[in-house]
């Protein structure tokens, strides 16, 4: 009877005192932040930064995307009067995808400074098609600093000069957008929050290892050659990671807003949540050896502690409950007859409550609602996990239709 509470207290607390830590720790960089102004775009920025856009099966929304893009404003001028490049790269796509996008430049001519559209002869995964595009762009070596952007995504006014104004610093290897989903349900919206909170902090402290591929800024020079697996998705951690890594400052930059819109299905969000689990499992077991710099070192021990250790001990603190309870109500004992046993019991009550929660996409108030974001983002870990050990691919998937269509 011992032996299981002492199991399940020691799972609980490996499980939750690193969460605690590591928002202590984000939560005094925050603090320490000071607020600076925008810094203006650099002419000799813009006029080697080109737009990456990878495509597939983007009918219904390229001419949309396209649009936004140009309406984006830099230094008071359009991206093509500021000198900016135009990629698409096209991931064989069977519907008017490229059509429709060659229909849209040709009709505007001077949206950019110029642009090529790269086509891919079979599809072989968004990973796999950046990792071409960015082939492309050091051959032709006109290029510093490579914008990505998402095809179902749209940027808010003035966020591509935002992003390229970071490139002012020297020191910055990578900048992304912060996202405004629409049609997010109450714990994805907490969980937008808590996760944009993470990264702002994290590039606080000087190096963030996730960023978001939806608006996304980096220097061409600073990825390494053989950064990307092409077997696997998360291309946007990966790039991420290994500018950070090679010992640049990696950032969120809380004024590039960009909007997406949420799957309006429960299963069409989960398989989302699992989708983006398994890249992050990936990209962490990749930097498992990670020693600096030793700011992202720290970072990255918490995160794999979060993503690949604490699925597990979720699992055994569950069991644990689950055994105890069996062992003591089979020996005629009430598992809350201790003082022991009532600290487990409303912790197990407490959890309990936030992981339906979070299952059911409620919000709880307070610190509740951070425990359910982090209790019920284990469902989607575990999952990720179970189609990593059976071996299942990760570097294909069929994006949210409705989403789009929205």
């Amino acid at each position: 009877m011992l032996w299981t509470g002492l199991l399940e207290g020691v799972a609980m607390l490996w499980f939750g005192v690193p969460f605690l830590l590591h928002e202590a720790r984000c939560r005094r960089a925050l603090a320490a932040v000071e607020d600076h102004a925008v810094q203006e775009a650099p002419p000799q920025v813009c006029s080697r930064t080109t737009v990456l856009l990878p495509t597939w099966n983007e009918a219904s929304v390229i001419e949309r995307r396209l649009d936004n893009l140009a309406a984006q404003r830099i230094n008071g001028t359009g991206p093509g009067a500021a000198g900016l490049r135009l990629v698409v790269i096209d991931s064989a796509s069977d519907d008017a995808t490229v059509e429709r996008a060659a229909a849209w430049l040709d009709a505007n001519p001077e949206a950019f400074a110029s642009h090529d559209v790269l086509l891919m002869g079979s599809r072989k995964g968004k990973t796999a098609a950046v990792a071409t595009a960015l082939t492309h762009l050091r051959e032709a070596q006109h290029t510093d600093v490579v914008v990505m952007v998402d095809a179902d995504a749209t940027c808010a006014e003035g966020s591509l000069a935002v992003l390229l104004g970071c490139f002012s610093n020297e020191q910055v290897g990578a900048a992304g957008g912060t996202p405004q989903r629409r049609g997010a349900t109450a714990r994805e919206a907490e969980h937008r929050r808590r996760f944009s909170n993470l990264r702002r902090a994290e590039g606080a402290m000087g190096a963030t290892p996730f960023l978001e591929g939806s608006l996304l800024a980096f220097r061409l020079g600073a990825l390494p050659d053989e950064a990307l697996d092409p077997t696997s998705n998360a291309d946007d951690a990966q790039i991420t990671l290994a500018i950070a890594a090679a010992g640049w400052r990696t950032l969120q930059q809380p004024e590039a807003i960009f909007s997406d819109r949420a799957p309006s299905s429960h299963r069409g969000r989960a398989r989302q949540r699992t989708r983006r689990a398994r890249g992050l499992l990936r990209v962490l077991r990749r930097y498992r050896r990670l020693r600096s710099p030793s700011h992202l070192a720290r970072t990255l021990r918490f995160q794999r502690h979060a993503h690949l250790r604490a699925p597990w001990l979720a699992v055994v603190a569950a069991v644990a409950a689950v055994l105890r309870w069996t062992v003591q109500l089979q020996h005629g004992e009430t598992p809350w007859s201790d003082p022991a046993g009532v600290g487990l019991l409303v912790a197990e009550t407490v959890g309990l409550l936030c992981l339906v929660a979070g299952l059911l996409e409620r919000r709880l108030p307070g610190p509740l609602g951070g425990v359910s974001t982090v209790l019920a983002g284990m469902v989607p870990l575990l999952k990720a996990w179970c189609l990593e050990l059976a071996g299942r691919p990760a570097h294909l998937w069929t994006p949210n239709a409705d989403a789009r269509q929205e």
